[in-house]
């Protein structure tokens, strides 16, 4: 097969620099990795003379083409997200003074709000999926209920978690704002969006953690789906909003300025990571990360009673 030498591939706006000879089929890409028709334009050289490829009718794969890697699968993903949440709760049991510690642990929601929004897509009953996420807030608010009652018996009131309910029941009320919009948006769009956004304010009144903000930050990623611009955008929009909530809420209470919440900016750092997701599932372990968030709480709040 002739060889060709790629100066960059173009798509809209995009431009990709290439610097190795790759065949002219493996010289289209596509976003999510999987065969597809390619809808780019390639410019460079075939054979030393200049040439613009119109690859419109060409299948191929990114991973074939090896011109945009996308390094993560879910399991890897996930593993970060729960380290990042160790080292989130750890510093703030251990060393509630020092804000790194909390800047870090902003990156683990938003990667594991993404996969309930992929969830969506790929599971085989959302009515399971909502059953699992729903028990499981039950099941593991344990041992958030054990840190209130040794916060009392030690007279240790910085011990421990201070919301009502924990993640999973953010996840879940997030996971079921999805299915409404999903299953409402072909009927009326105004129906839809008041669904979804009374399970948010649900689980803001509720206590679950993160509350409202949590659960449209899941909305935001289903949304968005396979355009990290768009998230990106949507993400950035969520903040805004949830600023200008805090600042009229602050004027209305206390006639001040006050944004209370403005570390959760930082979560923006885990969308270069979700950019890297493949759409791959990788190894099969899907209840070993629901295991972890009760246990790694436990084995946190036993270290804390030892020292």
């Amino acid at each position: 097969m002739d060889r060709l030498i790629i100066s960059y591939i173009r798509f809209r706006d995009k431009k990709w620099e290439i610097d190795r000879p790759i065949s002219v089929a493996d010289a289209c890409i596509g976003f999510t990795g999987k065969p597809r028709k390619c809808r780019f334009i390639c410019y460079g050289f075939l054979n030393l003379f200049p040439v613009k490829l119109d690859c419109k009718q060409m299948f191929v794969s990114n991973a074939k083409a090896g011109l945009y890697e996308k390094r993560f699968e879910r399991f890897s993903a996930e593993i970060i997200a729960c380290i990042i949440m160790v080292i989130d709760h750890a510093g703030a049991l251990f060393f509630p003074d020092k804000l790194i510690f909390r800047i870090i642990g902003r990156v683990a929601f938003p990667i594991f709000a993404f996969f309930i929004a992929e969830g969506f897509f790929h599971t085989r009953s959302v009515r399971k999926y909502l059953a699992r996420l729903g028990i499981c807030a039950v099941l593991f608010q344990i041992p958030d209920w054990f840190s209130r009652v040794y916060a009392e018996i030690s007279g240790n009131p910085d011990f421990g978690v201070r919301y009502k309910f924990n993640i999973f029941a953010t996840l879940f009320f997030g996971l079921l704002a999805v299915t409404l919009y999903d299953r409402l948006k072909s009927k009326k769009q105004w129906l839809s969006w008041t669904a979804a956004l009374a399970v948010a304010i649900l689980a803001e009144t509720a206590g679950a953690d993160y509350g409202a903000y949590g659960v449209l930050y899941i909305l935001v990623f289903y949304l968005t789906r396979e355009n990290i611009l768009y998230m990106l955008f949507g993400v950035i929009s969520l903040h805004m909003a949830y600023a200008a909530y805090d600042i009229v809420m602050s004027l209305v209470t206390s006639g001040t300025v006050i944004v209370t919440d403005s570390i959760q900016l930082y979560s923006l750092m885990a969308i270069p990571l979700i950019a890297l997701y493949n759409n791959e599932r990788g190894r099969k372990a899907k209840y070993v990360f629901y295991v972890f968030y009760p246990v790694h709480l436990i084995v946190l709040y036993v270290i804390d009673l030892i020292i």
